[in-house]
């Protein structure tokens, strides 16, 4: 298993993205109802609805205009930088973005995303183009026969991680999302070191926790409001005694921390966004441990 925990991506470090193009409160101008709008200062990256009509110079995010401003979100820009899994940001044809991190990034998740293809460029100030990958983001998964093959409908993969960049602090990194002609989606776009915690072992489960609402009543009619839904998986992993210490120190920091965890790289329903909800570990052999890690994902929709 191997894990990415994310850098923090600031406005310093985010070169060029999507177009915010949500209009900034203004403090004269009054707004109707329903309005929304991008907010200033601290808010400057979250999108805030009025709540009411004759809506003047009342401060999106200010505790004093709770009742004059709903806070939806992160703005378009900033939803793969949330933290969110639910929400995404989206844009026509394609959408590119360019990261500059003093840290080290040598693993990149790429998670609830809608296209057709992706691409990582990595450059280097001294070196130049380190790194220039596209990966077709095509699941062929079911695809069994020529029958499948012409008439079932083209299923894309929705996270795809890459854990073998080249170690360069301060690199330039593009990525970029396409599918000409649709709308692009992208949820999480996470950046940092990867950290390898063991050997995956065979067995793992995995699954999904549903918060739909299926209601039946006394006629046999149904009402259903579908919810987000998580994912949930647990593991184990075969590590070696001499990093038994170092690797409960670092699971100790991911405590409630959302990071990002990698069961197989060939098995996509093995990464997971979010946090453990336990984790032991024995030590039956003198060379070699066993630990159980149990992961809990965050919303999804």
């Amino acid at each position: 298993m191997k894990v990415i925990d994310p850098i923090t991506v600031t406005e310093d470090d985010l070169v060029s993205s999507v177009a915010e193009d949500e209009p900034v409160w203004d403090s004269g101008t009054t707004y109707a109802a329903n309005v929304t709008v991008r907010g200033t200062g601290l808010f400057e990256h979250k999108l805030f609805v009025s709540l009411q009509a004759a809506n003047l110079n009342k401060v999106p995010g200010a505790s004093t205009s709770s009742t004059w401003w709903l806070e939806t979100g992160a703005a378009n820009r900033w939803r793969m930088f949330d933290a969110s899994l639910s929400s995404q940001t989206a844009d026509a044809d394609e959408i590119s973005v360019t990261i500059t991190l003093p840290d080290l990034v040598t693993g990149i998740a790429l998670l609830n995303i809608e296209a057709a293809t992706a691409r990582i460029v990595v450059t280097d100030a001294v070196e130049g183009v380190v790194w220039d990958v596209t990966y077709d983001l095509t699941d062929p998964g079911g695809i069994v026969d020529p029958y499948a093959y012409a008439f079932d409908p083209i299923l894309r993969r929705a996270d795809l991680v890459e854990l073998e960049l080249p170690a360069f602090a301060g690199a330039e990194i593009e990525i970029t999302l396409a599918d000409p002609g649709a709308t692009v989606r992208w949820g999480v776009c996470a950046l940092g070191r990867v950290q390898d915690l063991g050997g995956t072992q065979w067995g793992p489960v995995l699954g999904i926790q549903d918060f739909s609402v299926i209601e039946q009543d006394a006629f046999a009619n149904y009402r259903i409001v579908e919810r987000a839904f998580i994912r949930k998986a647990s593991f184990a992993l075969m590590i070696e005694n001499r990093f038994v210490d170092a690797l409960m120190r670092l699971l100790s920091g991911f405590r409630a921390r959302a990071v990002v965890y990698i069961g197989d790289e060939d098995f996509g329903s093995t990464i997971v966004f979010g946090f453990y909800e336990d984790f032991s570990t024995a030590i039956p052999w003198p060379t070699r441990s066993l630990l159980s890690i149990n992961l809990k994902g965050l919303p999804a929709t």
